[in-house]
């Protein structure tokens, strides 16, 4: 949830099973900030750190030459800046509902409990292992893999799969009316091979 001051991320969740069979409510509770830190010195000024980043992303995300750069610096190790998650007052709570249907699931997603007051957006990600999942494909004809499928290209399909290479298994999401939908994967190995980043 991007607000004007801060964007806050879920922090806790509580599970519940319904009275219907397999259907499964998992409520988040938005109350945790993200802070950015010099190793263990002080946290960074917000609005300092905020428009640093917001040209770095510009960036990032219209250069696949700085996507490279960046997925090969751990800028932990190199500027010794850390992310930290700092719980704080919520600002309210997502109810995410999970039904089965025949071959899947279905996902739905209620926003009523959330603190409207200058909120600018609501992100929802859909984050999955890039490992597994490094097939794209949508309903206008596009098929990608890997590197290709890019990191935060705009979505103008009505509906874009995930899968792996063969098939086997996928997720999908539509394109709705007032939202936007964009299609990314990421996988920076970290030490000992083991991912640093995958999504």
């Amino acid at each position: 949830m991007k607000y004007a001051d801060k964007t806050f991320f879920p922090g806790s969740s509580k599970v519940f099973f319904g009275k219907d069979y397999g259907v499964i409510e998992k409520v988040f509770t938005m109350d945790t900030i993200l802070k950015k830190r010099i190793r263990k010195g002080p946290c960074l000024n917000d609005f300092l750190y905020s428009s640093l980043h917001k040209i770095i992303a510009k960036g990032y995300i219209c250069s696949r030459a700085i996507q490279s750069l960046f997925n090969h610096v751990n800028s932990g190790k190199i500027f010794g800046i850390y992310t930290h998650f700092v719980k704080t007052e919520p600002r309210g709570w997502i109810s995410t509902i999970y039904r089965p249907i025949p071959k899947g699931v279905s996902i739905e997603v209620d926003l009523r409990s959330l603190k409207r007051s200058r909120c600018k957006g609501i992100i929802i990600l859909n984050e999955q292992g890039s490992h597994f999942f490094r097939r794209y494909f949508d309903t206008k004809g596009l098929e990608l893999f890997d590197d290709w499928i890019g990191v935060w290209d705009r979505v103008e399909a009505d509906e874009a799969y995930f899968s792996d290479v063969k098939g086997k298994i996928n997720f999908s999401l539509r394109n709705v009316p007032k939202g936007i939908l964009y299609r990314g994967r990421e996988q920076i190995e970290g030490i000992l091979l083991h991912p640093r980043l995958s999504w």
